[in-house]
């Protein structure tokens, strides 16, 4: 199976802090890197995971990694961050809020996010 590699100028912001030969090193593999773009939408579904107080306040960047995401439909999003996204605990409760959003956003008659149904112990997602 083949992916295709994107970013968003929250991501280059990230890499781009600290050491700047280490910010150097770390931006150079992103070079050729599709960068998503940002739209209104994309910091509603953030603040929404906000709201609910998911990750805390502090996190808001997290947040909008995670609505970056379910707006553009990305498939998988690689982290190294299991504090506030590739959290067991948190993982569940932002899928709801993905799920509850969508729920709201269909009487618009058009789609913003799909989240994918969460796996079971019977049907696990391939």
């Amino acid at each position: 199976m083949n992916y295709e590699l994107v970013t968003s100028q929250y991501v280059l912001d990230e890499a781009a802090d600290g050491d700047s030969t280490l910010a150097q090193r770390r931006l150079e593999p992103l070079t050729s890197v599709p960068i998503l773009p940002v739209e209104e939408e994309i910091l509603e579904i953030a603040e929404e995971i906000l709201r609910t107080a998911i990750p805390p306040r502090s996190a808001s960047v997290d947040a909008v990694h995670i609505a970056m995401v379910a707006h553009h439909h990305v498939d998988n999003l690689l982290t190294r961050n299991c504090t506030h996204i590739a959290n067991a605990r948190i993982l569940p409760k932002v899928f709801d809020v993905l799920v509850d959003a969508k729920k709201r956003q269909a009487t618009s008659g058009h789609e913003i996010w799909r989240p994918k149904p969460k796996p079971s112990a019977t049907h696990p997602n391939p």
